[in-house]
């Protein structure tokens, strides 16, 4: 769900610079578009680090049992 709100001037009078504050998206496609991205790459990125903390707890026990063929 998106939620968006637009406030107004404390004064009543809003002074306008040279850049946009806020600019509208296209469709509602494209107001949730950034949000799903956003959300299925901090995933990916969760599940890398949890990988990588995987690999390094398996090389650790690999380095801590005794050597075997002999």
């Amino acid at each position: 769900m998106i939620k968006a709100s637009f406030l107004r001037h404390v004064d009543g009078e809003p002074v306008f610079g040279p850049q946009p504050t806020f600019t509208m998206p296209y469709s509602t496609e494209d107001l949730g578009g950034g949000s799903a991205d956003r959300q299925h790459h901090d995933v990916l990125e969760s599940s890398l680090r949890e990988i990588e903390r995987l690999r390094r707890e398996l090389e650790q026990l690999r380095a801590s049992l005794p050597p075997t063929g002999q």
